[in-house]
């Protein structure tokens, strides 16, 4: 994959969108400038050009902040505000909430909760480093180039080797009883028009330095991690939208092909799948993350065989067996990056190779099984 990478300023007008009228009328803030990358690149024997966003600063940890992160967040929130759901619907407010918390998280304990850290550096050793794992992986992608896995055994599988753990009962309780008392009333306010959201800030920083600053505490500390992945979620689904309509002005204005497109859309669009408690809750294939921002991915379609794998699920997106096979190699990722994170040191005893990482996976599932308290935000937990 090769190419110079160049630096666009794309605007998006929310007065161009269906709800533009709407937002006039309300007075909201409607234009956001986000700054994306850009270079040609191929996936397999397909030309693409590439569009994404820096993850430097996206999440707003430690300090170091983008100002994308900050433009994503308010333009899901216009949006919302415009079509209306800002008022009716508590899951929106409760994400906007979270998303706004994401830079005081737990950002280090959230990991615990789904592992996503990034493992290389930018120094002259990590980047060799790096191109060893990618040369390992690619390996292992060719042995299992045709090897299938259907859509829930990807997001069992993923879950029982990244994330999130199962909790005990008292860990739900003592979650659900955070959630009203740090986002409840600032909820409340929401409903009725207001805007400020003071009030949640400042019962997240007392829970960070009553509980999570202090030794003792560990259910309750738990509890704060849980949150800490749950504000990345939010703003992961933040940024799905905003792409969605980033798409819709890259298509205009770049001419983007439909293959190009379908590519951005599996890249940063949240995968939702149907739920078997019915059409209002949607299962996360990925668990609240994206494909685009997890370093699993990174490496995956790094390789020759996963630009591949990508190329033909974009090149015929109908065809099962594409999407399968797309599965199948993104699992080998996620199970080498997983080693690498030292997620548990029993998989590290036996590296998956090839298309059967199911022994690897026993020894982790019988350490971790599950996912985290069931809450608001995230549907998968049902």
């Amino acid at each position: 994959m090769s190419g110079d990478i160049d630096y666009h300023d794309v605007e998006i007008d929310l007065c161009d969108s269906i709800y533009g009228s709407k937002c006039d009328r309300l007075e909201l803030r409607t234009n956001f400038k986000f700054e994306l990358c850009r270079k040609q690149t191929a996936l397999g024997p397909s030309p693409l050009d590439q569009w994404w966003i820096r993850k430097q600063g996206l999440y707003g940890e430690r300090g170091n902040d983008s100002a994308n992160r900050q433009e994503i967040v308010d333009c899901f929130w216009s949006l919302c505000q415009g079509e209306g759901s800002a008022l009716e619907d508590r899951r929106i407010q409760e994400l906007y909430i979270l998303a706004t918390l994401l830079p005081q998280a737990r950002s280090n304990a959230s990991r615990r909760v789904f592992a996503d850290a990034s493992l290389t550096k930018y120094d002259a050793e990590e980047q060799l480093n790096r191109a060893a794992v990618v040369e390992q992986l690619e390996q292992m992608l060719q042995v299992a180039r045709d090897t299938k896995l259907d859509v829930l055994s990807f997001y069992r599988r993923t879950g029982d080797v990244l994330g999130p753990p199962q909790y005990e009962v008292d860990v739900h309780t003592c979650y659900e009883e955070f959630v009203e008392e740090i986002l409840g009333e600032t909820c409340d306010a929401l409903r009725h028009g207001g805007e400020d959201l003071q009030l949640s800030l400042d019962r997240w920083a007392e829970k960070m330095r009553k509980i999570g600053r202090r030794s003792g505490h560990a259910m309750e500390k738990t509890v704060l991690d849980v949150l800490s992945y749950e504000c990345r979620s939010a703003f992961h689904q933040c940024y799905s939208v905003v792409w969605q309509l980033l798409l819709e002005r890259l298509q205009v204005e770049f001419s983007l092909s439909e293959e190009c497109v379908l590519f951005h859309r599996l890249w940063h669009l949240d995968q939702l799948l149907p739920s078997n408690e019915g059409d209002e809750h949607l299962v996360h294939l990925f668990h609240g993350h994206l494909f685009g921002l997890h370093p699993a991915c990174g490496d995956f379609i790094c390789t020759p065989t996963g630009a591949e794998l990508v190329g033909e699920l974009v090149m015929a997106p109908s065809d099962n067996s594409c999407h399968q096979r797309f599965l199948n190699g993104l699992l080998i990722a996620v199970h080498q990056y997983a080693i690498r994170n030292d997620v548990a040191k029993e998989l590290r005893k036996k590296q998956p190779s090839g298309g059967d990482v199911e022994d690897a996976e026993r020894q982790q599932i019988a350490r971790k099984s599950g996912r985290r308290p069931k809450g608001r935000r995230e549907a998968d937990a049902t």
